[in-house]
Order: C-alpha cells, then sequence, then structure tokens
C-alpha cells in the first residue's frame, strides 16, 4: 500500500491558484452568456421592428420568386443554372438587391410554372417604387399617371 503525503504549500497554492481561475472563467462565461443572450434578443427584435416598418424591404417580385421556386423545391442553384447565372446573383434578385432583366421573365415564368403577365407586373411594380419610394408626392403622382393610362385605352 502507498502512503500519499501531505501536499506541500506550494501545491496547495497552486490548487487554490487553480480553483480562483476555474471560477473566475466560469463567471466569465456566465457573463459572456447573459451578454450574448441580451444582444441576441436585441437584434431579433430590431429585426421584427425594421420589418414592420419596412426598413428591410424585400421586392414584391423578388418575393415571388422565392415562393415559387420553394413551392418546386427548387434550390437556388438549379433555378440559377437554369437561367446561365450565378447562385449569388438569383439570391440578390430575391432580396430586391439585384433586378433582373426585363427581357428573362418570360424563361423564368417558364421554368417556374408561374404566370409571366404576373411577374412582368411585379417587376414593372418594383421598378416604379424604386423611382418613387423617397418622394413625397409619390402617391399623388402615380394617381396622375394612373388617370393617364386609363384615359389611353
Amino acid at each position: 500500500m502507498i502512503k500519499s503525503k501531505e501536499p506541500s504549500q506550494d501545491q496547495l497554492d497552486v490548487v487554490n491558484m487553480v480553483r480562483i481561475q476555474v471560477r473566475s472563467n466560469n463567471i466569465k462565461n456566465i457573463v459572456m452568456f447573459i451578454v450574448f443572450s441580451i444582444v441576441s434578443t436585441f437584434l431579433i427584435i430590431f429585426a421584427n421592428i425594421c420589418q414592420d416598418n419596412n426598413f428591410i424591404m424585400a421586392t414584391q417580385f423578388g418575393e415571388r420568386i422565392r415562393e415559387l421556386r420553394t413551392k418546386q423545391n427548387m434550390l437556388l442553384r438549379q433555378l440559377a443554372s437554369k437561367l446561365d447565372m450565378d447562385t449569388s446573383v438569383i439570391s440578390k434578385i430575391e432580396r430586391g438587391d439585384r433586378q433582373l432583366k426585363k427581357d428573362q421573365i418570360p424563361l423564368l415564368a417558364q421554368l417556374l410554372n408561374a404566370n409571366e403577365q404576373e411577374l412582368l407586373t411585379l417587376w414593372l411594380a418594383d421598378q416604379v417604387m424604386d423611382v418613387v419610394k423617397d418622394e413625397p408626392l409619390a402617391d399623388e403622382a402615380l394617381k396622375a399617371v394612373s388617370k393617364n393610362i386609363k384615359k389611353g385605352k
């Protein structure tokens, strides 16, 4: 049987320092977790506020493209390949960060089994919105344009 001897004072000091360090690290980890939780919660709340107030504005066209694509279980890369585009371009179109060229809409409608007129209408609505969104008289101007369009028919 092996007899254990009493630890020296230096050894006890090292053990105590390790215990203090472990407790200190646990406290730091707890504080970091709390801070992370608070920041995460704040970001989620901020994102919801932005969406409710249209600060984050995906386009009608982009939202519809994403909806049609996901409805068919088509991946971004699959659609991008069929349109001979980079995946990031399609992603940007869906988010409203980039516009699709008008002449690409018929092929897109065919690939997504969508109504071409609907996609063209949403595409044009986004174009108009992009021009007038910051104009204080946008609503009045659009009413005047609508009236002129109706007269022209």
